[in-house]
């Protein structure tokens, strides 16, 4: 679905208390919780890739939550 510059905006300036951003934020950090627990298991050491690619899966989730930070970040900011 294509948006125009003006519908992203609007779309990022829904207030934090929504209950379906808090509901996104909230899957999106316990992801986070889950992948990082997984990154520091003995475990994950001991099966070739493994680690790496746990590593790789909690940087791309950080990633994207810093990204939406942004996102609404700027969105805020080119509203006023």
């Amino acid at each position: 679905m294509v948006m125009s510059a003006e519908e992203q905006q609007a779309a990022w300036c829904v207030p934090a208390e929504e209950p379906w951003f808090r509901a996104l934020m909230k899957r999106l950090d316990d992801h986070i919780a889950d992948s990082q627990i997984f990154v520091t298991m003995p475990a994950s050491a001991q099966n070739h890739g493994t680690l790496a690619s746990a590593a790789g899966r909690l940087d791309a989730l950080i990633t994207l939550r810093e990204d939406l930070a942004a996102a609404r970040a700027e969105a805020f900011e080119a509203k006023k």
